[in-house]
């Protein structure tokens, strides 16, 4: 395995925190350099930022704020009903419920480590788990709720380090038959429309179809 150095864009301050002083003396900078990974053929920040560091109980973004996105999540989630037909949906990254909320009457659950997000769907009666999604949580979910048709996420997978763990996780939560929808940035059209505003310390990977395929092989999922 090799990892190649290919963009360097300098010191950054953290995305989606709000700072209580102006130009304080010691707010947190990273150093935003891009890496392939010529095994995985992976496209990763060289240095990944803390997750506790930005996804913590002030995150800033909530989905529902968005009009655009309360209808794409709306139309998406009638699709996947149509398709898939789940008794059982498990959200990774559920934000502040603004898709899981058209699973009602289905078991449903939602992982959010943002303990301010998490609190708002647990308050709305979506069982939510403030904690950072891994094959510990699956399995404290399966024991709970048992196996999940359904897994979805979006803009969140691309957000976590280690993606071995990630897919195994899922792979130990899905039923035989279970699906796993997921949405992120693709670098196919990152490099298309030259939109390198996408990497960024939440960014930490940007997937192709090969980088994934690779993974998912990995993790006995297809």
């Amino acid at each position: 395995m090799k990892k190649i150095n290919f963009l360097n864009l300098g010191q950054h301050p953290i995305t989606n925190n709000f700072l209580s002083q102006k130009n304080p003396k010691n707010e947190f900078f990273y150093n935003l350099k891009l890496v392939y990974n010529t095994s995985t053929k992976l496209i990763s920040l060289g240095k990944f930022v803390s997750p506790k560091k930005m996804f913590n109980d002030k995150y800033a973004h909530r989905a529902s704020a968005s009009k655009t996105m309360q209808a794409a999540y709306k139309k998406l989630a009638f699709k996947l009903k149509k398709k898939f037909n789940p008794k059982s949906i498990l959200e990774i990254g559920s934000n502040d419920g603004v898709f899981i909320k058209h699973f009602k009457n289905i078991t449903n659950v939602g992982v959010e480590p943002c303990k301010n997000l998490a609190k708002i769907t647990n308050k709305k009666g979506y069982l939510t788990f403030d904690k950072f999604w891994d094959v510990n949580l699956a399995n404290e979910i399966i024991k709970k709720k048992g196996k999940i048709d359904l897994v979805y996420s979006a803009n969140t997978i691309s957000h976590i380090p280690n993606l071995n763990q990630v897919f195994k996780a899922i792979e130990v939560c899905l039923n035989k038959n279970g699906v796993f929808v997921f949405e992120d940035p693709y670098i196919g059209s990152v490099i298309k429309n030259n939109s390198y505003d996408q990497f960024y310390d939440e960014h930490v990977h940007l997937f192709s179809f090969i980088s994934i395929s690779n993974i998912v092989k990995k993790n006995n999922l297809k």
